[in-house]
């Protein structure tokens, strides 16, 4: 929209970087204790983004870095989700075969069409898959409504509550 002022797109672009960077430097706790507890117990991770490059400059900073064996982002692989070229990439970065991996979907926010896209992609080439819901603690969060859109979107779904707590 040409009508829309050149200083209103650049807040608009700072809050935007400033979102990315709080979300890829600022990771909460009980995350990195979860994935130093996974490459303890030898379980080797990756991350599959939709990224763009501006939305990952802060990724050189990030503790995910560090904590993950492989991450595929969807500009550098010149393909996006739910393609699965890029589960395949992801996997051969790993280092395992489908069969013998696990697809997370956060089920913080919701679960939308490109998330059941995604099941279906991960189920067609024999990958186990589960929803993790995050944020429970938030006043916004309800379990028994997460549960009941997962099991609408993904068929039977059975719930399990695992805590993850610090130390």
């Amino acid at each position: 929209d040409p009508t829309v002022p050149e200083e209103r797109i650049a807040y608009a672009l700072a809050v935007r970087r400033r979102r990315f960077e709080h979300g890829l430097v600022e990771v909460e706790p009980a995350v990195l204790t979860a994935l130093d507890r996974l490459r303890a117990a030898g379980v080797r991770t990756g991350l599959v983004s939709d990224a763009g490059y501006d939305d990952v400059e802060a990724w050189p900073r990030s503790p995910l870095r560090e904590r993950l064996d492989a991450v595929v982002f969807s500009f550098e692989a010149g393909e996006r989700k739910p393609s699965p070229g890029i589960y395949e990439r992801a996997l051969r970065c790993v280092g395992v075969s489908p069969d013998a991996a696990l697809f997370v979907v956060s089920g913080a926010d919701d679960i939308d069409r490109p998330v059941s896209l995604l099941w279906r992609e991960c189920a067609a080439v024999g990958m186990p898959r589960a929803v993790a819901v995050t944020h429970l603690d938030q006043p916004r969060a309800d379990f028994a409504t997460t549960i009941d859109v997962c099991r609408r979107t993904f068929g039977d779904a059975q719930a399990t509550h695992w805590p993850v707590v610090e130390g």
